[in-house]
């Protein structure tokens, strides 16, 4: 419903003529093709870090010197029911090949859902842009009264449609949002453990901060895709309220009005109905745990200097 309803609003201004909104659309395809193209790449080459670069360096060093460091490591560590699979390197070499593969697939799959994702919520923010356009054309007294009403008709359906996914949106992504702010803070208290315990193992170091890394970025996307919501459907209101709509005769005013009030309406983001997901959101967050983490003795500083100035979380009514 949401793809078919964003669909139906591109169609509404695939043929206009005006070279801003033209420009918008050009934006939103080549943004969504660079946007795959190099997430997809940095994490199919973090994958290959990950599990293909180690076991052709064991394959390599096997095929110079005849010996392998034992036990041999897999992508997902499980006690597999295969005899000595982490001993026999012949053994080791099928089944490692087998986890390689799925585990690329899965990065794979992942790329395309989240790259999905961020084009849905930028090109309902890029949505708002053009309602932003074609609310400022209305303010335009030198329309004809025919040609007004076909303008505001066309905007009216667009905006209603373009609503109606950003809720859809909202609704389908809430608890994605809740689960990605846990596993956020989840993965910077595992960081902050690993850091106060000062493990020496190199590999585990690696791995937290690959997850804590992860989690921080989609985390900050998203919360930048938030606010880029609201304050584009903000400016949709603001555009028709500036353009004197009052001074309009009265059926316009009466029309201009009921628009208004559609886009008075907030448009957002949440995790689950929580809390608002902003910048700032991501901002508390990352205060929060470095706050705890100074609290628990590990840090430096004062607690009640680093809570000094700390944006606050916007909590939904």
């Amino acid at each position: 419903m949401l793809f078919y309803d964003l669909q139906r609003a591109f169609s509404f201004v695939m043929n206009d003529q005006c070279i801003e909104i033209q420009q918008i659309l050009g934006h939103i395809t080549k943004s969504t093709n660079l946007l795959t193209m190099c997430y997809s790449s940095i994490l199919c080459f973090d994958l290959a870090v990950y599990g293909i670069f180690p076991m052709l360096f064991t394959v390599v060093k096997f095929t110079l010197t005849g010996s392998y460091d034992v036990p041999l490591r897999t992508p997902t560590e499980a006690k597999y029911c295969i005899p000595h699979f982490d001993t026999n390197i012949w053994i080791w070499m099928p089944l490692n090949a087998v986890l390689n593969m799925l585990l690329e697939l899965h990065g794979l799959a992942v790329v395309f859902v989240e790259c999905f994702t961020w084009s849905l919520v930028y090109a309902i923010c890029c949505m708002f842009r053009i309602l932003h356009i074609l609310s400022n054309k209305l303010s335009d007294k030198t329309l004809a009264k025919e040609q007004w009403a076909v303008q505001f008709k066309h905007m009216k359906t667009l905006h209603d449609t373009v609503l109606r996914s950003a809720r859809t949106l909202e609704e389908i992504m809430c608890g994605q949002l809740l689960w990605l702010y846990l596993s956020t803070i989840f993965a910077l208290c595992l960081g902050m453990v690993v850091l106060s315990l000062a493990i020496e193992e190199v590999y585990l170091l690696f791995m937290t901060f690959t997850v804590f890394g992860y989690c921080i970025f989609q985390t900050f996307s998203f919360s930048y895709l938030g606010t880029e919501l609201i304050e584009q459907s903000s400016a949709v209101s603001d555009a028709i309220f500036h353009s004197a709509w009052y001074t309009q005769d009265v059926k316009r005013q009466k029309d201009l009005c009921f628009v208004l009030l559609r886009a008075n309406k907030p448009v957002r983001l949440t995790a689950a109905k929580f809390f608002v997901v902003t910048r700032d959101s991501f901002t508390q967050l990352v205060c929060n745990e470095n706050d705890e983490h100074i609290a628990s003795g590990d840090g430096v500083g004062s607690d009640r200097d680093v809570r000094a100035a700390r944006p606050v979380i916007h909590f939904c009514p």
